[in-house]
């Protein structure tokens, strides 16, 4: 009788383990996605000022960020606003959670859908 006891514990030890561990995983996986929205949104926002510096005026889309090209004074090679962009396959720009970056071109504010960034 003692040894179903100790198996039963052994195998709620395991599980409460297991379960502990999932939680760890999943928070440290929202603190990795935290940390790539915080530094995309940097890049974002800062090619934003640099197309509006050059241009004098917001870029109407952010594609215009990855397609259109600058050169700076005295350079020969051209370069884009935003070299690596964070998009899904159909070419629409995603945040680390998987959803659309929104862009206001009236304010050239860039921000995320994801509920609970959207202020970010």
């Amino acid at each position: 009788m003692r040894r179903k006891y100790e198996r039963v514990a052994l195998i709620v030890i395991a599980i409460l383990t297991m379960a502990i561990m999932g939680v760890a995983i999943y928070f440290e996986r929202q603190l990795s996605n935290q940390k790539a929205m915080f530094y995309q949104l940097q890049a974002l926002r800062t090619s934003v000022n640099l197309y509006k510096a050059i241009n004098k005026k917001n870029p109407k889309t952010l594609e215009a960020l990855v397609n259109e090209d600058f050169k700076f004074p005295n350079e020969e090679v051209p370069r884009k606003y935003l070299q690596s962009p964070p998009m899904d396959a159909s070419g629409r720009g995603v945040d680390p959670f998987g959803d659309p970056y929104m862009y206001d071109s009236k304010t050239a504010w860039i921000r995320s859908s994801t509920m609970g960034y959207e202020y970010w």
